[in-house]
């Protein structure tokens, strides 16, 4: 019968008891094991029941935007061109972000969720090892995963780090702006730009504070603690609490980017706008498509080693094989839309300071 040291006292325990002894620490700390994954690809087996999120962005973009109208016509505020073009870019930048934050699991069965969005946030909290979706895996503080944690961490803090100083450089900016207006007057200026003005220097606090209180939180996970569980538990709810903050931050850090901008002009107001959309959708709303067809290749190649298939595999291929292309079809399409509203307001730009 083999012994197993204890983390937690350090005496040894059998490795047949459920937990220490001595002092009751858990089997699974005595003996920390990977755990082994035994089912198939995630992504590759629910890919198919997603699709992409470009056409509720455009719905909630118009309805906002129909909605902002409204209220602005209601209060019989005129706005030029330049300015309602930005409203709607605006409009769609908030769509964006509420599809983000609403995105569902995919449809697996009737009455599910509505929204079968994948996002890089619903992604990790169903795949991750950090983020357990069920009371079972909770139980499971593995000595791997903290050190994942602390690896994460000193990266995150760094980065964090980075972004604490943009913050400080756009409220400086901001606080520079203002002392001008106010030795020159501020009555020749618009009252739009001031409503952007006041909401870049609101949205770059708002920055600062989430991503100090993101960096204290994460500066816990370095400690060092008497006790393995209470190490572990402490780590990880630490390490957990940081994220919501950090997207919080990222998003004020961006709409303060987006309101100073506009505040030179809306053209390149708009501009940033479209620069985040278009790359924040493929990071934030990844595409796994090669990857399913990775798959099916390596299946159809498996397959081919065997006799032939009967009527029913051969539709199934070729409806595998249209779903591929279907797929290849909509993402080169996502990505000229993405580069047409990237591109617009540099070309009234331009026409701007030419003319």
């Amino acid at each position: 019968m083999a012994l197993l040291e204890c983390p937690d006292c350090g005496k040894e325990t059998s490795e047949n008891a459920c937990e220490c002894i001595h002092c009751g620490c858990p089997r699974h700390l005595l003996q920390p094991q990977e755990k082994v994954e035994d089912s198939p690809c995630y992504l590759s087996d629910s890919y198919q029941y997603f699709r992409r999120p470009l056409l509720q962005i455009t719905v909630l973009g118009i309805l906002f935007s129909i909605a902002t109208t409204i209220i602005l016509k209601y209060h019989y505020y005129d706005h030029s061109s330049p300015e309602w073009l930005f409203i709607i870019y605006g409009n769609f930048f908030l769509a964006f972000w509420a599809t983000y934050f609403t995105s569902r699991k995919p449809i697996l069965k009737q009455n599910d969720y509505l929204s079968p969005l994948q996002s890089l946030r619903r992604l990790l909290g169903e795949t991750a090892a950090h983020w357990p979706t069920s009371n079972e895996d909770e139980t499971i503080y593995k000595q791997q995963l903290v050190d994942s944690f602390r690896r994460k961490s000193n990266s995150s803090i760094l980065m964090l780090s980075i972004m604490i100083a943009v913050s400080i450089l756009i409220l400086d900016r901001v606080t520079t702006i203002l002392d001008g207006l106010q030795l020159s007057g501020i009555e020749h200026v618009a009252k739009f730009r001031l409503l952007l003005l006041a909401l870049t220097g609101i949205t770059a606090i708002i920055s600062f504070v989430c991503f100090v209180v993101s960096v204290d939180a994460l500066d816990v996970v370095f400690n060092k603690f008497k006790s393995v569980r209470t190490g572990q538990t402490i780590i990880r709810h630490y390490y957990q609490s940081t994220i919501n903050p950090k997207y919080y931050g990222l998003l004020s850090m961006l709409v303060g980017v987006i309101c100073l901008s506009a505040y030179y002009h809306y053209y390149i107001g708009c501009l940033a706008v479209g620069v985040t959309l278009f790359v924040g959708y493929f990071h934030w709303f990844p595409d796994f498509s090669d990857d399913v067809k990775i798959k099916y290749d390596k299946k159809k190649a498996k397959d081919g080693k065997k006799k032939a298939k009967d009527d029913e595999t051969d539709t199934s291929d070729t409806k595998n094989n249209w779903n591929i292309c279907k797929g290849r079809i909509l993402f080169n399409l996502e990505r000229l839309i993405l580069f047409i509203i990237v591109l617009l307001p540099f070309i009234l730009w331009l026409n701007d300071r030419i003319l």
